[in-house]
């Protein structure tokens, strides 16, 4: 047995690959690096977040609030289709294809027939509860188009980049996508004038074409040839990262995360007017915003957390970063708090000036979407999947739970304070269990080899 002595100087050792990961993260010069990276991704994230408010801002002063009701609701199964044809597929392909990059063609292959059956079976689902579901009056085959537009994304290849770090491709992917969807649902919904929600839902399926196409160009003229791969088959233990039980573990929570944002609209399209359910989408609109802004950075922060060993530095600099999550939340709550008239009025008109008091409410969940955010992205670069889903699992309960009792009294107001009330439980959640020790700012795996 080792005397305290030789103990004491091999633990520095032992945690040194630790330290300088989380050390080489947080220099000046490597943050500074980061941004200028990211920077194209955040300009087309901004041009597509702009562009989707332009789209629901016209729709709500031109068409009405009903309008923007089917409008929201449509859009809200397109994104249930994306993320069930995701899964946690491409999470858990872009942190292999972070550490092995020597893989990556396999690893493509591999993460792409998931996707293709996943996503067959998530239009045929969407399809039948749009034409057969609580939905509002007239809207069920509207409804069923906008998810059927969303099919081509499990071709895209944009995970993929993302492991690489190639965020110019992916800023190049989603500026494509952005620029066509706007532009063409201006135009089609000029050119339908009967049916302009149609043209809209056409012009969803035209942008993941559009985007689809882009990506697999770059993939076949930029990086399959310096990415050739050097084996057969997957070794044994990323084969079973990337089986069907990972995938499906960690798609439950991304599923009870989307449901978790968006399950108030479903419930309210069921159980109110299309009016109301327009009224809320619009206030819920600038929330999406600020969280589209938000989610830039840490998806973009992804793969070097997936490269850093868990340790005591990191368990400092993550909750560092939580601290200033919050902090930075509370501040645009409070800003939005106070300028939710003057914002719901220039954007969408006087005609949905009620849309201003949901917007005072749901501004409180900001705070609580920052730190749930920037946990979650830890958790899947941890690998913690379960504890991702379990949490992910408590915050959607509490949700259609308040939605159920409160929308039935209070309408659009109890869907938004209902929100608010999930968000907290989410946070409180988590907040426990790193106190026990198993969140993600606690050494939970060994280092990568």
């Amino acid at each position: 047995m080792p005397d305290p002595a030789q103990r004491n100087a091999a633990a520095p050792a032992s945690r040194a690959p630790a330290r300088n990961a989380v050390a080489h993260l947080a220099q000046p010069a490597r943050l500074l690096s980061f941004a200028r990276r990211v920077l194209p991704l955040a300009i087309a994230q901004l041009i597509g977040r702009l562009g989707s408010l332009i789209l629901a801002a016209y729709t709500g002063r031109v068409l009405g609030a009903a309008a923007l009701g089917d409008y929201a609701l449509g859009r809200t199964l397109v994104g249930y289709a994306v993320i069930s044809t995701d899964m946690g597929a491409t999470d858990i392909g872009v942190r292999l294809v972070a550490r092995n990059r020597e893989m990556t063609p396999l690893l493509m292959r591999t993460v792409q027939r998931k996707r293709l059956i996943l996503a067959v079976l998530a239009i045929a689902s969407l399809g039948a509860y749009a034409l057969l579901g609580p939905v509002p009056r007239g809207s069920g085959l509207l409804l069923a188009c906008f998810a059927l537009g969303a099919l081509p994304w499990c071709l895209r290849l944009d995970w993929l980049f993302w492991g690489l770090e190639r965020f110019s491709l992916v800023s190049m992917s989603e500026t494509l996508g952005n620029v066509v969807y706007v532009g063409s649902a201006i135009g089609l919904m000029a050119l339908m004038v009967r049916a302009p929600l149609y043209g809209v839902a056409a012009a969803g399926a035209l942008a993941i074409l559009s985007s689809t196409a882009l990506t697999r160009v770059c993939w076949r003229r930029a990086l399959a040839a310096s990415h050739p791969g050097r084996a057969d088959a997957l070794p044994a233990q990323i084969a079973a990262e990337s089986g069907w039980w990972p995938v499906l573990l960690l798609g439950g929570s991304r599923i009870c995360n989307i449901l978790f944002q968006s399950i108030d609209v479903v419930l309210l399209g069921a159980m109110v007017t299309a009016r109301e359910l327009g009224q809320y989408s619009a206030a819920y609109r600038v929330l999406v915003i600020v969280f589209g802004i938000y989610y830039l950075a840490t998806s973009a922060a992804f793969p070097a957390l997936a490269r850093i060993e868990r340790s005591r530095e990191s368990r400092v600099l993550i909750t560092a970063a939580l601290a200033a999550s919050a902090m930075a939340g509370v501040a645009v709550a409070l800003a939005i708090r106070l300028l939710s008239f003057p914002i719901i009025v220039t954007v969408f008109g006087p005609g949905l000036v009620p849309a201003a008091g949901l917007l005072r409410v749901l501004c409180f969940a900001i705070p609580f979407e920052f730190v749930a955010t920037l946990v979650s992205t830890v958790l899947i670069a941890d690998g913690s999947n379960g504890l991702m889903a379990v949490g992910r699992l408590a915050g959607l309960i509490a949700n259609v739970a308040l939605n159920l009792v409160w929308i039935p009294r209070w309408g659009a107001y109890g869907a938004a304070w209902a929100t608010v009330a999930s968000y907290t439980v989410l946070v409180a959640f988590w907040t426990t269990a790193h106190i026990v020790g198993r969140g993600p700012i606690f050494p939970s795996r060994a280092p990568c080899a």
